[in-house]
């Protein structure tokens, strides 16, 4: 299972479960308004939007039968070839303060299914080709996401943006580190700051503690 591509309307419980334990990234691509459960909690969202969701959140498609859309899926073994890879995949596009990131797609569901899902879906074989095929899809994608990432940042001002990259680099550390290490201690002498400054950072940035954000991640 390094990377796969279905219908919102063919998934199921089950698929979503092996999913999650396999660690995947998401990306979701919406046809019609949907409901989807990201982690506890369940999102409306509109039309032609594509949704980047980290591996430590279990997707669920809410009354997938009436679902209209995509759902594609990578591992990390899969994407990363290069630093580029690990630095993408590794950033707030992922690994952010909030459970997903969500931008509009311009294209429409047929040029979406022809361009990306056609070709996934036609990589069976796992040859060499196919594997360079499927990389350069997801490659697409998660450069549009990126670049539309850095605009909200740099849109949000310098400041904020100073503060935006450190609470991710913080996010960064605890999903990489989080079954080992649980204590505020532990990232703030990761990151050179206090746990005091990590903790106001959080809530500036976040909304929760510094302790909130970690338990957060450990009860997913």
């Amino acid at each position: 299972m390094q990377f796969g591509a279905l219908k919102l309307a063919e998934y199921c419980s089950q698929l979503g479960q092996r999913l999650y334990n396999n660690s995947v990234f998401s990306i979701i691509r919406t046809g019609s308004p949907v409901r989807i459960k990201i982690g506890s909690t369940v999102y409306d969202f509109a039309a032609n939007e594509l949704l980047f969701i980290g591996p430590h959140y279990e997707v669920e498609v809410v009354e997938p039968i009436t679902a209209d859309g995509f759902l594609l899926w990578f591992t990390a073994d899969f994407y990363e070839r290069s630093k580029a890879d690990t630095e993408i995949l590794n950033s707030a596009l992922f690994f952010g303060s909030h459970p997903f990131l969500s931008i509009r797609d311009c294209r429409t569901q047929l040029i979406f299914k022809k361009l990306i899902v056609e070709r996934l879906t036609g990589c069976t074989e796992y040859l060499a080709i196919d594997m360079m095929i499927a990389h350069h899809c997801f490659e697409s994608l998660l450069l549009e996401g990126y670049q539309a990432m850095l605009s909200q940042e740099i849109s949000s001002g310098s400041a904020d943006t100073a503060a935006v990259r450190l609470f991710n680099r913080f996010t960064v550390l605890l999903h990489k580190h989080y079954r080992e290490h649980t204590s505020v201690q532990y990232y703030a002498d990761r990151m050179n700051i206090s746990p005091r400054k990590l903790t106001e950072l959080c809530s500036a940035v976040g909304g929760r503690s510094a302790k909130c954000v970690i338990s957060n991640v450990v009860v997913f």
